[in-house]
């Protein structure tokens, strides 16, 4: 039939129920009634008790979401969450700590990229059987005694018996094939990794007594050579074993929420069928009055738990020290001119904004504290006035007796099942807090008093790059001069020349990053006779860029976060750093910042090159002009005796301003007690 453009979406129940309709409406619009239509069909479908025992944690207005929005959150549920205690450093880290009594363990290379690749495997292999374990537990208790988990329901929008055992049955079978999926490859990678130490060992095995890392006994070596196969195939499983529980151990350690989180989930899927049991033995023996107070009580009780997880979780904020953003994001703080004032005077007024910041968050998180727990005691008092006002006589020829035990009944079953609701809603804080346990910290020998900010930026570690405009204008023409010279290259290897379309692309990639950071686009760095011929691709990418600064600036205009000025945060490191004589360096293994003292380093150097008696100081002394004339002149005379190309020669012959002398330095040894600064040899 043909539909008229200004045709109205009709009802999607007149439809369902074969009556005539005029004509037919819009497709999408369809769509959009049938959604909506089924959802308010399915909320009036519920009884009152499933919506008693539902976990309502904020009040939600039943409005229609925009199509963008649903987009977006669709967009943000595809992208994989990557878990921080999965990043290689931290995970050798760990292992570094607690496996020292096995020397061997994760010391070589090959044990480590075994470590690296079987990690997230054994992570995604743990949490699935914690999930296998709690959807077994729910078919088990939809099919036996005959009630579905809330969970379930919400999921499938039924009580019907064979779609729930369907759906539940499909979850069972898709984590069972992932769990085997990942047993396979671990299995796979034990395997290459036995091969691997079996080959290294009989490597190992031809050279008695050179390897000091070796565990094997040398008085195997004389032994038949059938008992020294099988103790070296004996050694090598129980390497990988040992490997293997080492890995174990870390991800219980740090998937600890995660079990917790599972366990919560079963006793609350238990005790919501014994408060729905409890919930009807009630309906068939409670008077009207009675039945008329469980409604007056019950959008309070629901109210009362979601202001009673408020305050038990900032309750465990202030436990654990973990403030919410709303609080932790505040940072008072203003430039000081330092060419005017002192810089005494300057560090004791930062010293002050430093003060007033954190009086504030201490002062805002307790009147926070203090607002949740006046609300939780209002409501609380509320509840108890009602039930204590509860319907206790007989009245109309009813019996109230009997109803009134089962609502006491009922209503400590509601407040057992409320209570793991909420022990539950806490379990987020213990996982952000196995992030900031393992989250990179400093090691401070220097014993270095640090503020708060200077201790966050030192916490990032050595990898932590901040947006300076100014050092990026800098780096900006050399940056792109030598990227021009890596591609003229390429393409003079194939005898193209790349002409104008290369130096057109270097325009708009500079015009791009000086938009990116910030920067007025100067004429005087820009050929005015390239800009002519690139000129509408360059307001192209100016336009776009500029447009997208302005959606975001429009989608986060109530929310603006205050940028933080590192490049000041850095300047007063440094010079506190001097003041203090301590030398900032990156540690060995876990790659975080190393604070130590300069007297130290100057021991150390002192005793080690008495031992070696390898190094000297050359004071003034620079040898380094001299070495580098003699190696190009001796590099000059082989290409003049055509030993060497013309393109050898130019690779080989030394920039003064590319080399520097072998020298003696140090890595800080932080994971070795005893052990602070180890020499490394640095060649020419």
């Amino acid at each position: 039939m043909n539909v008229p453009p200004d045709a109205l979406p009709q009802r999607e129940i007149f439809a369902r129920k074969n009556t005539t309709q005029p004509f037919t409406v819009n497709e999408n619009n369809q769509n959009q009634q049938v959604q909506q239509q089924q959802q308010q069909q399915q909320n009036h479908r519920q009884p009152d008790e499933n919506d008693n025992i539902s976990d309502v944690e904020v009040e939600v207005n039943d409005e229609s979401i925009p199509i963008n929005i649903n987009k977006k959150t669709r967009k943000d549920k595809d992208k994989k969450k990557i878990r921080r205690y999965l990043e290689p450093n931290r995970i050798l880290k760990w292992l570094e700590e607690h496996s020292r009594s096995s020397k061997n363990a994760i010391s070589r290379r090959d044990n480590q990229a075994y470590v690296l690749a079987s990690t997230s495997i054994y992570d995604e292999w743990v949490r699935n059987n914690y999930e296998l374990q709690v959807w077994q537990a729910y078919l088990k208790m939809g099919t036996e005694h005959k009630h579905w988990a809330k969970e379930v329901v919400r999921r499938t929008k039924r009580r019907d018996d064979v779609i729930n055992t369907r759906f539940v049955e499909k979850k069972i079978n898709r984590l069972t094939t992932a769990i085997a999926e990942a047993s396979q490859t671990t299995a796979n990678l034990v395997a290459k990794q036995l091969s691997v130490e079996r080959g290294r060992q009989t490597t190992t095995a031809g050279t008695v007594g050179t390897d000091t890392d070796d565990e094997l006994d040398t008085e195997t070596a004389g032994a038949v050579p059938t008992t020294t196969t099988t103790t070296f195939k004996n050694y090598v499983r129980e390497l990988v074993e040992r490997i293997e529980i080492y890995i174990l151990e870390y991800i219980h350690f740090c998937t600890q929420h995660v079990k917790k989180m599972a366990q919560s989930r079963i006793q609350i899927a238990k005790a919501q069928m014994e408060e729905f049991k409890a919930l009807e033995d009630f309906e068939q023996i409670a008077t009207p009055a009675q039945w008329n107070t469980h409604f007056l009580l019950k959008p309070k009780v629901k109210l009362w738990l979601t202001k009673n997880k408020n305050y038990q979780i900032l309750s465990k904020r202030v436990e654990l020290d973990m403030p919410p953003k709303i609080i932790d994001k505040v940072d008072f703080s203003f430039k000081i001119d330092e060419s005017i004032i002192s810089q005494d005077e300057t560090q004791a007024m930062y010293n002050q904004m430093r003060q007033i910041t954190k009086d504030f968050r201490t002062q805002a998180m307790t009147l926070y504290v203090q607002s949740a727990a006046r609300e939780n005691e209002i409501l609380s008092n509320e509840i108890k006035g009602i039930i204590e006002r509860f319907p206790q006589e007989n009245d109309d020829g009813f019996d109230a007796e009997p109803g009134y035990a089962a609502f006491k009944q009922y209503h400590e079953l509601r407040e057992k099942r409320m209570k793991l609701e909420i022990e539950q809603s806490l379990y987020f804080l213990f996982e952000q807090r196995v992030e900031r346990f393992l989250a990179p910290a400093i090691i401070n020998e220097a014993n270095m008093r640090l503020t708060e900010e200077e201790h966050q930026l030192l916490k990032f570690g050595p990898k932590f790059i901040f947006n300076d405009s100014k050092t990026a204008a800098r780096r900006r023409i050399t940056g792109l001069a030598t990227l021009k010279r890596k591609i003229e290259k390429c393409f003079l290897r194939k005898k193209v020349s790349p002409g104008r379309p290369l130096q057109q692309f270097i325009v708009e990639l500079d015009v791009l990053l000086q938009t990116l950071h910030n920067i007025s686009i100067t004429s005087k760095n820009l050929n005015k006779s390239l800009i002519i011929g690139s000129q509408m691709n360059q307001n192209d990418i100016i336009e776009l860029i500029n447009s997208q600064a302005s959606q975001s600036q429009v989608l986060n205009g109530v929310k603006v976060k205050k940028k933080k000025n590192y490049g000041r945060l850095v300047k007063r490191l440094k010079h506190k750093f001097r003041l203090a004589n301590v030398m900032l360096q990156k540690s060995d293994k876990s790659k975080v910042f190393h604070l130590g003292k300069i007297e130290d380093y100057r021991k150390k150097s002192n005793e080690y090159m008495e031992k070696t008696q390898a190094y000297k100081c050359l004071g003034k002394e620079d040898p380094l002009p001299d070495l580098i004339k003699r190696t190009n002149k001796y590099l000059l005379d082989l290409r003049l005796a055509k030993w060497i190309t013309q393109k050898h020669y130019e690779l080989l012959s030394k920039k003064p301003n590319e080399v520097e002398l072998a020298h003696l330095y140090y890595l800080p040894k932080a994971h070795k007690p005893g052990t602070r600064l180890r020499p490394i040899i640095s060649g020419l």
